[in-house]
């Protein structure tokens, strides 16, 4: 909570807001699980990415009873102000609960946490940040999620927006980061407090990469057939190192099958020129519905 020296700690809770029509990501800080401060995190939400018409939740109290508090205050205020009822009824929040134990019913939900909690819990370990830090570094691991891109809105990848992304329907154009030095290799005891949260986010980046790539192939045996790449294909290109929310775009030009008819070999053009690359470095860009 403090930088002060043996200041008392505290647990803090993460709050994860996802759209379901274009797959955005928000995520917001709560100090207890109380409803008064999910009110205020509902809050913070609205202001900065508008009102929702519905609501999909687990059945946890705290949501219950910011259900209950919202239909009381649209109940009175619409008795007390007939003039505003009107107005108040087309922002009427509908808040819809998922069974008790079917997590798999809000699982576009499900994977966010997943995504956010598995790797945050890992990139910091032990380490303690204030309030403040760990609402900077959410806000960055927000801007990761958001800038994976959702499928392909061009057959040149030389154009600027050669993918749609979620962050596109944020900020209307794809989200970029402040330049910065990359010390995933500087010691931890080297860093300052600043330094601490970009160690923290570049090592997030580079691990939920790592991971979301390959969850877009799905893994078969060897004995099953699968589908070639073809020219035209807008694909990932898998690199080593890849500057934080930068998403390496190629288009297949050319392809190279073996005897057995299987491609294994491919031409690629990216915004840097053409490369023949084995295409287990690619990974095709899902499409768009």
């Amino acid at each position: 909570e403090s930088l002060r020296r043996n200041a008392p700690k505290s647990k803090c809770y993460l709050a994860v807001f996802v759209c379901l029509e274009v797959k955005a990501v928000h995520l917001e800080l709560s100090h207890d699980l109380s409803t008064e401060s999910f009110l205020r995190v509902l809050d913070r939400f609205v202001s900065r990415r508008g009102i929702c018409r519905s609501i999909y939740s687990d059945n946890a109290t705290n949501f219950q009873g910011a259900s209950r508090e919202l239909e009381e205050v649209y109940s009175m205020i619409t008795a007390s102000f007939t003039e505003i009822s009107n107005h108040l009824a087309k922002q009427h929040i509908e808040w819809k609960f998922a069974p008790p134990t079917a997590a798999h019913f809000n699982g576009l939900a499900e994977a966010a946490i997943k995504s956010a909690k598995h790797h945050i819990g890992r990139v910091l370990g032990n380490q303690v940040m204030t309030f403040e830090e760990l609402t900077t570094l959410l806000a960055r691991v927000e801007a990761v999620l958001n800038s994976r891109p959702l499928g392909s809105i061009s057959s040149d990848p030389l154009e600027a927006a050669d993918y749609l992304s979620p962050g596109h329907f944020l900020v209307g154009m794809p989200l970029l980061a402040v330049p910065e030095a990359d010390v995933l290799d500087v010691p931890l005891n080297r860093l300052n407090r600043h330094q601490l949260i970009q160690h923290a986010a570049q090592s997030f980046w580079k691990r939920w990469r790592t991971e979301y790539l390959p969850s877009l192939i799905p893994r078969e045996k060897w004995t099953d057939s699968k589908e070639n790449l073809l020219p035209g294909d807008v694909v990932f290109i898998r690199k080593l190192q890849t500057p934080y929310l930068h998403w390496p775009i190629g288009k297949i030009l050319e392809v190279y099958p073996g005897k057995d008819n299987v491609t294994r070999v491919a031409k690629v053009k990216t915004s840097s020129g053409e490369y023949v690359r084995p295409v287990h470095t690619m990974v095709p860009l899902p499409p768009l519905y």
